[in-house]
């Protein structure tokens, strides 16, 4: 089975620019009527790409954490996703990590 971290939507019904959480993926929306069909990009909240650079291997993680509306738990998840993958990257590889960490 794979898993699934960015995915592009059609036919949203959302009216204006903006982004919501859709079942632990950010999705990032953009409609102008109801009447008319709107497009989306999903994404997962914590994702990574490998790059190689002139032999050098580059990890880049992204990292959405919705921690406003999260409880406790969710948070602890989040925090417990994020550090399996940053512990799953070889430490002779590099290492970037960028997102939004609301940490309330």
């Amino acid at each position: 089975m794979r898993k699934i971290n960015i995915a592009r939507v059609q036919e949203t019904k959302w009216v204006g620019t903006n982004t919501k959480d859709v079942d632990g993926f950010k999705l990032w929306f953009s409609g102008k009527s109801r009447s008319r069909n709107g497009v989306g990009i999903l994404v997962d909240k914590v994702m990574t790409i490998k790059l190689v650079l002139g032999g050098i291997t580059l990890n880049v993680i992204s990292a959405y954490a919705l921690q406003v509306r999260l409880d406790e738990e969710g948070k602890r998840r989040f925090w417990e996703d994020l550090d399996e993958v940053v512990r799953g990257i070889s430490q002779t590889e590099k290492l970037f990590i960028g997102g939004d960490f609301k940490v309330t």
